[in-house]
């Protein structure tokens, strides 16, 4: 329905997706000569206070942090993410949907045919193409030790972040046509190299 295109890119804590993002969006406007908007979640909308809420909080019910992505993710796609996709840009959004299904449902084990439906239920827009950074768990966690202290979700360990890349393969399996797994491991700019790759395909053909 919109004149522009949505690509997301999406993986684990540590996978890269801000290094990568920013390359992306540089790609794209200076060889494509096309606008992007480059975003994320959460707090992409300007608004910082529901991040900092994610990031430092500690819910005793697991239900408020899928909520408050949601809460988040309404206001990103009414002030900044529909606007520019009408505008004929390419949005350029780092996590959306994918991370709440992988994080909440695979990672925290909230059913996903809820998550989903609720998503279904607001008639948010639906991402073009996916780009998954899949990186090996050792090296994304060496990765986010070199970066010394994260936040709470980074904090939740090797079992967490198992699970939530189970659950981007199998989102990866049931829609192969969106989600694109990119192996992320190594130079960045090798990686970049696979995405560019990508990019060519979705938006050059």
């Amino acid at each position: 329905m919109s004149l522009g295109f949505f690509l997301t890119i999406e993986g684990i804590d540590g996978s890269g997706k801000s290094t990568q993002a920013g390359k992306v969006a540089s790609w794209i406007q200076q060889e494509l000569g096309r606008p992007v908007v480059w975003t994320r979640e959460p707090g992409g909308w300007g608004d910082g206070e529901i991040r900092d809420m994610l990031i430092r909080g500690d819910w005793a019910n697991s239900y408020t942090e899928m909520l408050l992505f949601f809460a988040d993710r309404c206001e990103h796609c009414t002030r900044v993410i529909t606007p520019a996709l009408l505008d004929g840009s390419v949005v350029l959004c780092e996590r959306y949907q994918d991370s709440t299904i992988a994080y909440q449902s695979f990672g925290m084990g909230l059913p996903e045919g809820l998550v989903a439906g609720v998503f279904s239920s607001l008639r948010l827009p639906v991402p073009d193409r996916t780009l998954w950074l899949d990186v090996s768990l050792e090296e994304a966690m060496a990765r986010l030790s070199a970066r010394g202290a994260g936040d709470r979700i980074e904090a939740r360990g090797l079992d967490f972040f198992k699970r939530v890349r189970e659950g981007y393969l199998s989102i990866s399996v049931r829609e192969p046509d969106r989600f694109i797994r990119v192996p992320a491991s190594g130079d960045p700019e090798d990686v970049f190299q696979r995405l560019k790759e990508e990019l060519v395909r979705m938006l050059c053909s």
